[in-house]
């Protein structure tokens, strides 16, 4: 059979968010980075926080929460989502 034959049976994703929230796909991400680019490629509801807290390493930030929050680039409904509401679901905690 010819390989182009199997692209008809492909799922066909207008954008990226689509194909996040259909697959239930998401990504951790750290307060420095650049979260609201990242929300622009795979939208707002499949982003949670990730971190080494409870590591005794450099890498872990222990204000990760406090500086999500203090963000200008980022809305405090975003955050919410960020620091509860997405993991909710990603963990299967909404009932």
């Amino acid at each position: 059979m010819h390989p182009s034959a199997f692209i008809k049976d492909r799922p066909k994703y207008k954008n990226s968010t689509e194909l996040f929230r259909d697959f239930n796909l998401f990504v951790a991400c750290e307060a420095d980075e650049d979260i609201p680019y990242l929300a622009k490629c795979i939208g707002e509801d499949n982003i949670v926080i990730g971190s080494d807290y409870g590591h005794n390493d450099p890498s872990a930030e222990e204000k990760l929460v406090e500086s999500l929050q203090k963000r200008e680039d980022i809305s405090e409904p975003f955050a919410k989502k960020i620091l509860s509401e997405n993991p909710r679901r990603l963990y299967g905690l909404d009932g």
